[in-house]
Parts: structure tokens; sequence; C-alpha cells
């Protein structure tokens, strides 16, 4: 995979985790705020976060 292809996993990866944050916040957002969509949407963020490795890969 080229520095190329990593970068473009990692934007679309970063872009499905800003969805889940928003509507993570959306859910606590209102006058009754949804603790475990909140939670869930939070998990879902997190298993989509790209991973980053060191530069020192001699």
């Amino acid at each position: 995979m080229t520095e190329q292809d990593k970068a473009r996993e990692a934007r679309i990866r970063l872009d499905a985790a800003r969805r889940h944050i928003t509507e993570a916040i959306e859910a606590i957002s209102g006058p009754a705020p949804d603790w475990v969509r909140c939670g869930a949407c939070i998990d879902m963020a997190g298993d989509v976060m790209p991973f980053v490795k060191e530069a020192d890969e001699r």
C-alpha cells in the first residue's frame, strides 16, 4: 500500500469518525439526552479511527 493509498484510507476513516461523533453530540444535545446512543456512536467512531504508525521504520 502506497503512502497515497494510506492517506486516502485515513481520510475516509476520519470522515466516518466525524459523522459518528456528530451523531453522538446530537444524541445528548436535546432536552432528553440519549446517553446509550451517544456511547454507541462514540464506540463506532473509535472503531473506524485510523491507526498511525511511528515514522521510524528501519
